[in-house]
């Protein structure tokens, strides 16, 4: 399953960017939607709900995938990132959460912990990449 580096990198950008996409037009389009319908029923909300979140677990599936295809020193720094990731966003969710609990701090809508990944593990990844040149 192992590929060069180069190929690995494609496949993962063939696979990435049309979920990435197809993402960010599910969230613009349901509120869009929402619009023009007059009373939706709560199917109409649960099925814009899930169209807006199908995208998400292929994305890690793809992420997964490039871990896989890839060599070892790109998989160890990808990972190292993921887990910096998944650590930011498990740490917001805990600390927010007693915060909320408390009642200090507002509900948050838990969707928005994607982007705080996605945001985390890029920054995180970015990081790494020039520590070590």
């Amino acid at each position: 399953m192992k590929s060069n580096f180069k190929r690995a990198n494609q496949n993962y950008m063939r696979r990435f960017w049309p979920l990435i996409i197809l993402y960010v037009v599910f969230c613009c389009a349901g509120p869009f939607l929402l619009v023009f319908l007059t009373e939706p029923s709560k199917w109409v909300y649960a099925g814009i709900a899930l169209l807006n979140a199908i995208p998400i677990p292929f994305i890690f599936f793809v992420m997964g995938r490039y871990l896989l295809e890839t060599d070892e020193y790109t998989r160890a720094k990808q990972a190292r990132a993921m887990l910096t990731g998944g650590a930011v966003v498990l740490s917001f969710a805990a600390i927010w959460g007693f915060l909320e609990l408390y009642q200090v701090l507002p509900s948050f809508w838990s969707f928005l912990h994607v982007p705080i990944f996605f945001g985390s593990y890029g920054v995180a990844y970015g990081l790494r990449s020039r520590a070590n040149n």
